[in-house]
């Protein structure tokens, strides 16, 4: 239990403790899971029960009718539109409360917060938990025994982007209660070539339906900035008969079977909104007066394309400014308090693209303590330009890049990163004359997701009867 707030209510010449009670039976769900939650207060009997006979009420007993508000918060502490679903349980002081699962989710830290009030007294609980950070893909829903089961795993931060060096550890568990172990620290869950990514395989031995157990830790991340927006439709292309209801579009094929085979199609596009993870299925197949339904659903998400740039023109009053374009031990610099501009970028990006994330790298060092760095970037050609910000002290060039995110000082766009607006200045600030600061590299880097097009499936069925 994240929170245990005690309050106090006086009856009957006695200062009585209640504590209310928000219990979960864990503080992390996968993307198809319903996060459930038990609400439970002392109720009126169990109130009186404690009381020794006096039969006065000095202050506000807990009886009366409650009201139970909840709220659910997303990981930077702002209220979402989630609304959760609450059921009372037993004797009119325990309470389930469920927040509803939907198509579209996105990944991250959430808060839920309940607050009873009754009889003019409001209590109050708070119990953070996970949703999404960890989800599992398979090839195939299901396989014969001897084949490999093939695992792909998604590991997101609390903000809902992927964690390139997560500490893996995966249990399989068979019908027959048997356990499998992986872990990315024995290798036997390996990292792919896109971060956030990991793989593993499984031979199958055992037919029936087996459990899988995922966690993994991530090292803490420094808040990154996303802007909110609005959930937009998957767009789909079919032969079939689609049929939309709220959020779920469903596909529906009538198929003749030919040598007890047949196979599908679609075409879809995901929306371009990130980080959001959509489930698609399960699928279902009608025949012979029965009815097979995968065993999950199947999930995608739109892939951010990470692109670092250097400046090709400049123009101030730094020696050696061109040094600043390439990180190579050969260094722009100045002893005195000079400003210079870096521009030129030539960033590009495909048609329909969505900046999510700006960030303004350093590789530099100062000659001592009383020289710094400060730099601001623009958007508009120089007319308007970010607050200035100082970078920390470093006093030797190990080659590291000292990373800025930039994100929040404006509404980033397409056209803001076009060599005609954007630009960045740095400008050296001396407490005592004569020491020099050095600037090796001034790249910018820069995160963008586009709709690039439909992704096309086919699925082959064949029915073994």
């Amino acid at each position: 239990m994240l929170s245990n707030k005690t309050f106090e209510v006086e009856y009957a010449y006695y200062t009585l403790k209640i504590t209310p009670v928000l219990t979960a039976e864990r503080k992390y769900f996968s993307l198809d899971e319903k996060p459930e939650f038990t609400f439970e207060y002392i109720n009126e009997e169990e109130f009186k029960a404690t009381l020794d006979g006096h039969g006065k009420a000095l202050g506000t007993p807990v009886t009366g009718k409650e009201t139970i508000k909840t709220f659910v918060y997303d990981y930077k502490g702002e209220l979402t539109d989630i609304e959760p679903e609450i059921e009372e349980l037993s004797g009119g002081r325990e309470f389930s409360i469920k927040l509803p699962g939907g198509r579209a989710l996105r990944a991250g830290i959430y808060k839920l917060r309940v607050e009873l009030v009754k009889d003019g007294i409001t209590y109050t609980q708070e119990q953070e938990f996970q949703w999404g950070l960890v989800s599992l893909n398979t090839r195939k829903s299901i396989y014969k025994p001897g084949e490999p089961a093939e695992f792909i795993i998604v590991v997101l931060d609390k903000y809902g982007y992927p964690v390139c060096n997560a500490d893996i550890s995966m249990t399989v568990t068979n019908p027959n209660n048997e356990k499998t172990t992986y872990s990315t620290a024995d290798g036997t869950i390996t990292a792919s070539n896109e971060c956030g990514l990991y793989t593993a395989s499984y031979l199958t031995e055992v037919e029936g339906k087996h459990t899988i157990d995922i966690t993994a830790q991530t090292l803490e991340k420094f808040d990154q900035n996303a802007s909110q927006q609005t959930l937009e439709k998957f767009d789909v292309i079919s032969d079939a008969d689609i049929q939309e209801a709220g959020d779920t579009k469903t596909i529906t094929w009538n198929k003749d079977l030919i040598g007890n085979k047949t196979s599908v199609c679609y075409s879809y596009a995901v929306p371009a909104i990130r980080p959001y993870l959509y489930a698609l299925g399960p699928a279902g197949i009608d025949y012979d007066s029965q009815i097979f339904t995968e065993a999950r659903s199947w999930y995608v998400a739109v892939d951010p394309t990470e692109t670092s740039k250097s400046p090709t023109d400049d123009t101030g009053t730094w020696d050696n400014s061109t040094n600043a374009y390439l990180s190579n031990d050969v260094y722009a610099s100045t002893e005195y308090e000079r400003t210079h501009e870096y521009y030129n970028y030539s960033f590009t990006f495909p048609a329909g693209s969505t900046i999510t994330k700006v960030e303004v790298g350093a590789e530099y060092y100062y000659a001592s303590d009383k020289f710094h760095i400060e730099f601001q970037e623009s958007w508009d050609g120089g007319t308007n330009r970010s607050t200035l910000r100082t970078l920390p002290d470093k006093f030797s060039d190990n080659d590291e890049v000292v990373w800025t995110d930039v994100t929040g000082d404006t509404s980033w766009t397409t056209a803001k990163l076009s060599d005609s607006n954007f630009r960045v200045r740095i400008k050296a600030v001396q407490d005592y004359p004569t020491d020099f600061v050095y600037m090796d590299w001034l790249p910018v880097k820069v995160t963008n997701i586009h709709q690039s097009g439909l992704s096309s499936y086919c699925d082959n069925i064949r029915l073994y009867r």
